[in-house]
């Protein structure tokens, strides 16, 4: 028996709230037709899923930014976490984002820090524009640039023990890079359906 607008509703409210609502619509499209939601529940949401698929390319856009400011000062960044993960997804935009996250290695990690804090104190119209700049208590830098967080890492796999010898592009290095999070989310707010996708 299919379900009616109002069940369908409290599951899609359900994958809102576990940050995976774009891959449920997705996944919609492998039910019959007569299994659907209506048209009226479905519209109802395309403009979340648009929201997220804009939202991918601020990100985006936004990393790839820092990444090149931090390359011109003569850094190496990598780009982590979510934004790299996307690309594992059937439609990388229909991942919900959360903060940007940047590697630098150890050596490379204090002058990017010093570069984000002379942004954030003096600036110039040609930099970032900074609003705010905090160390966390992982040891991590954290900014917000155009009203997105930032996390400038110096650990790649968000542990204290760096003993995994992977190349840091691998698929292989991804998967462990996003364990230690998914660990911290499990025992600290609760792991999300998000979490479990990643």
């Amino acid at each position: 028996m299919p379900a009616n607008d109002l069940e369908w509703n409290e599951l899609l409210n359900v994958a809102r709230k576990q940050l995976v609502l774009p891959l449920v619509v997705d996944g919609l499209e492998g039910l019959p037709e007569n299994l659907r939601p209506s048209v009226k529940v479905v519209m109802g949401i395309a403009e979340e899923i648009e929201r997220t698929e804009v939202d991918n390319h601020v990100i985006n856009a936004l990393s790839m930014k820092i990444k090149h400011y931090f390359e011109k000062k003569g850094l190496h960044p990598i780009i982590q976490k979510g934004a790299v993960i996307a690309a594992y997804y059937p439609i990388p935009t229909h991942r919900q984002t959360g903060d940007i996250d940047i590697f630098l290695k150890a050596d490379e990690w204090r002058k990017g820090c010093d570069f984000i804090w002379n942004e954030y104190y003096v600036g110039d119209e040609h930099g970032l524009r900074i609003s705010y700049a905090k160390m966390s208590s992982d040891d991590s830098l954290c900014f917000v640039l155009d009203g997105r967080t930032v996390e400038l890492h110096n650990r790649f796999y968000d542990s204290r023990y760096e003993f995994l010898a992977l190349d840091k592009h691998g698929p292989e290095a991804h998967i462990a890079m996003m364990s230690a999070p998914a660990l911290k989310h499990c025992l600290g707010s609760g792991i999300r359906m998000k979490q479990l996708c990643d």
